[in-house]
């Protein structure tokens, strides 16, 4: 995790700037103990005829102890690791160290001249001010960058013998003490701007390394971007060109058929191939809305057991054909998630489970305990140098030639972004020949909530004629594609009217009334697009008209535009957005959907 970035107006609230003021008070501190150890023996020389040994011995005898204190402390600063000095507990508690070694220094020095103070000879009071004043000067040039020591420093050591010459009572000393009080002033508020100035340095250090780290990451981002981009566009093409590759071939083939039964082989082919088209172009979609957050989640209280029933009825079959048993525990589970999301995740977690197992079965069931939904397989499991790329897209393990039969290598990172957006934390387990196991964190569970409703069913399979008698009008500038609507809609029953633009579209409208439905293309060949020509419709006809807006885009600009013109998401539209390619079927049952609104 990266340190937060000083500040120039706080910078000592920086652990990092902390830690750094306190290694140059300490590593300052050095010579200082040295120097003031080589002056014991000289003092005791210069005093020892002049003063008593009672009086100047225990001075003595504390500075020792004194510089022993401080070497100690010092020691205990340097045998920490970078990584421990920098952590905001131990550079706080090293700080308060050193401005308390600064006070028993100060105090141990301002003993010691206060003892030489009165002696007769070789110094004078001058003489001990004097020593003094060197004494600070020469601390307050180590302890610059922490503006409190040199306070303390100068006001424990000069302040005593200001006190002390003040109380001899002589005009000179007067003088003198009036000078020392006055050094004292001085010398905390040039301590007070060059301290502040010391620690601007550093903050500013640590804010160049902060941005080349951060540029250094960008890069790196940047790169692991644009090689995630290349392997995805080139899994894609791939995945682009062999389904393209046989529609190709088979149509070539459809020329040369000559009896039913082959033909009709060759249309289940390419229907096939174009299945697996689509399926590429939604799940690519899928991952563009996901993540531009055009995903809607409306978190609610989602019945697990109506959820497991419907996701058995759905997957049941194709784990029949693989002779896999698929198990979905029984719960009364309540959890707190979006329905959509949920289904959707679990569908593909569950899917992707009976794809991959060959002998055994499924599992799937709610830990309340742990609080998450778990898929269980006993299938061939992902050895865990794979564990850190399942979730990419593309990645399929055991899969080199990206074979279509084991999928496209998109669903489990759609179900890692719909679990993020939902807020679900996810993970897996799994190892070689011993299966897998994901599971999903949807947190505890709520009161009772009425079960979810039943999966809707393909309307358009009721009736051979389910559109009859309803009035369309379609507006698509792509003559092929509307000719191909025109025949699906018509041969369902409908009565459609085709605009290949808008504005004959709208010079139609104003001498018709409304009709049951219009479909547009959103983007057509004139000025005004498919929002506006519908925006335009309902309010030549003054009413809300059932609309479809179909559209190859997928940039989040146009569908959100779509959406926050004409409201396809909401929870009962009257617009609805699909995405190219759509079928037949799926066309159909969302034009009588909108008849019920």
């Amino acid at each position: 995790m990266n340190a937060p970035r000083p500040t120039l107006s706080t910078p000592l609230a920086d652990p990092r700037v902390r830690a750094e003021v306190v290694a140059l008070l300490y590593g300052n501190a050095s010579v200082g103990v040295i120097m003031n150890l080589i002056s014991v023996p000289l003092v005791w020389l210069a005093y020892r005829h002049v003063l008593p040994w009672f009086a100047l011995l225990p001075v003595l005898a504390l500075w020792v102890v004194i510089q022993g204190v401080s070497a100690w402390n010092r020691r205990q600063w340097n045998r920490l690791s970078r990584d421990v000095q920098r952590e905001a507990a131990m550079s706080s508690q090293f700080l308060q160290r050193a401005q308390w070694m600064a006070a028993l220094l100060g105090a141990g020095i301002a003993s010691l001249l206060a003892v030489l103070h009165f002696a007769s000879a070789p110094a004078t009071p001058a003489l001990a001010a004097t020593l003094g004043l060197v004494y600070v000067l020469g601390a307050c040039a180590s302890t610059l960058i922490y503006e409190p020591q040199v306070r303390t420093f100068a006001g424990v050591v000069l302040g005593s013998q200001a006190a002390l010459l003040a109380l001899s009572g002589g005009a000179v000393e007067w003088l003198l003490a009036g000078l020392l009080v006055a050094l004292i002033v001085g010398l905390v508020a040039y301590a007070r701007r060059y301290s502040a100035q010391l620690q601007q340095v550093i903050v500013l250090r640590f804010e160049v390394q902060d941005l080349l780290a951060e540029q250094a990451g960008l890069k790196d981002a940047a790169e692991a971007a644009n090689l995630a981009k290349s392997r995805f566009f080139a899994a894609a093409s791939h995945d682009v060109r062999q389904p393209l590759q046989a529609v190709m071939l088979t149509f070539h083939a459809l020329r040369h058929a000559r009896d039913e039964a082959r033909r009709n082989h060759l249309l289940d082919s390419a229907e096939r191939n174009l299945g697996a088209l689509r399926q590429l172009f939604d799940q690519v979609l899928d991952i563009s809305r996901i993540d531009a957050g055009a995903v809607p989640i409306n978190p609610q209280g989602v019945a697990l057991q109506p959820l497991f029933e419907k996701l058995d009825a759905r997957l049941s079959g194709e784990a029949a054909a693989k002779q896999v048993w698929l198990r979905f525990a029984p719960t009364n589970a309540v959890v707190h998630s979006d329905p959509d999301a949920l289904e959707r995740i679990l569908a593909n977690l569950v899917g992707n489970a009976i794809k991959h197992t060959e002998h055994g079965g499924v599992w799937i069931g709610y830990r309340s305990a742990r609080g998450r939904i778990e898929v269980r397989d006993s299938g061939v499991g992902i050895d865990t140098a794979h564990h850190g790329r399942i979730f990419e897209e593309f990645f399929q393990v055991n899969n080199p030639g990206r074979d279509r039969a084991s999928g496209l290598g998109l669903g489990l990172s759609i179900v890692q972004r719909l679990a993020g957006l939902c807020g679900h934390p996810m993970g897996m387990l799994s190892a070689p020949n011993r299966g897998s196991l994901f599971w999903i964190g949807v947190g505890q569970t709520e009161p009772a909530v009425s079960p979810s409703a039943v999966a809707p069913q393909n309307v358009a399979a009721l009736s051979e004629k389910p559109l009859a008698n309803l009035s369309i009008f379609l507006i698509e500038n792509d003559a092929q594609v509307a000719h191909a609507l025109t025949d699906v809609l018509t041969d369902a029953g409908a009565i459609v009217q085709t605009f290949a633009s808008a504005e004959a579209a709208l010079d139609i409208a104003r001498a018709i009334d409304r009709v049951n439905v219009v479909i547009s293309d959103y983007r057509l060949s004139g000025a005004i697009d498919g929002v506006e020509v519908v925006t335009q419709l309902r309010r030549l006809w003054n009413a809300e008209v059932p609309v479809i807006v179909l559209t190859g885009d997928t940039a989040i600009k146009d569908l959100a535009r779509i959406d926050a013109t004409l409201h396809t998401s909401d929870a009962h539209p009257r617009a609805r957005l699909m995405h190219k390619p759509v079928t037949a079927a799926q066309l159909i049952d969302v034009v009588l959907a909108l008849q019920t609104k």
